[in-house]
């Protein structure tokens, strides 16, 4: 009876199974529920942790905002035929030019704010991406250096150069 319960729960038996299969450690599964992961990204190499928002959406259902992916690579693939050029302008860890390098001929990709920035590098790098330029930077309408707020550690793609955007962001000096 147990077993059939388990096995018919849908969520806890894809999380059990995802966990098994991607954790780096599968005792971090049950130490506390969040984790370091590597996941296959529609054929690419995703390394992330669950207690960040969008790396435990990559986990838990194959990638952030799958919809939107879906509509990118059909408008490239339908009017560009893959030549192309993606612009991900606030890519935080860069799933969005993960996925659209195959699909566009050149991506450039602006995020200003280091610890994501440097996880994205880490992954064009690890998966031997050639048509990702990375731009660290962020973009505006002028050349100058604003006030950052950066994200908290559970939602690294909220940061921003606009003050309140979050409540949870806190400020953190001038930035370009």
């Amino acid at each position: 009876m147990v077993s059939w319960q388990f096995l018919t729960a849908g969520d806890e038996f894809y999380w059990l199974y995802r966990c098994w299969t991607q954790a780096k450690h599968i005792s971090s599964c049950y130490v506390d529920g969040d984790f370091d992961f590597s996941a296959d990204l529609f054929g690419l190499s995703y390394e992330g942790n669950t207690s960040n928002y969008i790396d435990n959406q990559i986990f838990f259902h194959g990638a952030y905002e799958k919809p939107v992916l879906f509509l990118l690579r059909d408008v490239m693939s339908n009017h560009s035929s893959g030549k192309g050029v993606f612009l991900d302008i606030g890519a935080n860890t860069g799933q969005h030019s993960l996925f659209m390098s195959r699909y566009a001929s050149q991506i450039h990709a602006f995020e200003p704010y280091p610890p994501v920035l440097e996880r994205f590098r880490k992954l064009v790098e690890k998966n031997r991406l050639k048509n990702i330029v990375i731009h660290p930077v962020g973009l505006g309408n002028d050349n100058s250096k604003l006030p950052f707020y950066r994200p908290p550690d559970n939602n690294l793609g909220t940061g921003s150069f606009v003050d309140g955007f979050k409540k949870d962001n806190s400020y953190l000096g001038l930035w370009k």
